[in-house]
């Protein structure tokens, strides 16, 4: 899955549950002014672990300021295409 595939599912995902501006996502936008409090963080969070059938680490989403920043940690967690 390219960067660009987890970044357009992230959109559709996230679109479900937070509305119009999770749609003009870009890879810099600043996830903390789409307007997602605390719970809707964890509830994102949950979608898209089930979404990418992964599991995020908190530790890993500490750091997460943009969408690209997700991406990589989204990235990260999805099995190797060669395992």
């Amino acid at each position: 899955m390219t960067r660009r595939e987890i970044l357009d599912r992230i959109r559709e995902t996230a679109a479900m549950l937070g509305g119009d501006a999770m749609e003009k996502l870009e890879p810099s936008s600043d996830l903390r002014d789409l307007g997602l409090d605390s719970m809707d963080l964890v509830e994102v969070v949950s979608v898209f672990e089930d979404t990418f059938s992964i599991r995020l680490e908190d530790e890993a989403l500490r750091d997460v300021k943009t969408a690209d920043d997700l991406v990589s940690v989204i990235e990260e967690a999805l099995p190797s295409a060669t395992a």
